[in-house]
């Protein structure tokens, strides 16, 4: 999840259907590390803290089999920073975040990235650059969609 989505007063109607969703085990929410770095207020800052955080990335001899950690994906720092920002440079604190949130999330092997950002990850042929590269950055109400069509094509079947 983006900081955006940060759901603090509980007023988003998609995210509180995530949220519950996430309650009741049929999916993770998770955030980056440099969520935390980013967010102010302390209301969001607790509700922040409550996400499951991307898992920590296996290392050789230093990570155990059938632990928590997961392997690691590729380090697609220059090319989402390319897509994103293709002519800031240097690139500012919050765009340096932007990045860090698609990168630890392609790194951990998410599928779903949720934003209410569509200025930094939609607009300007930014979706299809990232879903080309199997980066999936969707909106709540995407994400509400789809995850509602495949459980209707999966009771069908």
């Amino acid at each position: 999840m983006d900081t955006g989505c940060v759901n603090a007063k509980g007023a988003d109607a998609q995210l509180n259907i995530l949220e519950e969703w996430a309650r009741a085990g049929h999916l993770d929410l998770q955030r980056s590390a440099a969520m935390l770095k980013e967010l102010r207020g302390a209301a969001r800052i607790n509700k922040a803290q409550s996400l499951e955080r991307h898992p920590k990335l296996f290392m050789l001899d230093q990570s155990l089999l059938n632990g928590p950690d997961v392997l690691a994906g590729p380090d697609l720092f220059e090319t989402i920073a390319g897509i994103l920002f293709p002519t800031a440079r240097p690139m500012t604190e919050n765009q340096l975040f932007d990045v860090e949130h698609l990168r630890l999330h392609v790194r951990t092997g998410e599928d779903v990235f949720v934003t209410l950002n569509p200025n930094d990850f939609v607009t300007r042929g930014r979706q299809g650059d990232l879903r080309r590269r199997g980066i999936w950055v969707l909106s709540p109400t995407e994400t509400v969609a789809l995850l509602n069509s495949l459980y209707q094509w999966a009771r069908a079947v």
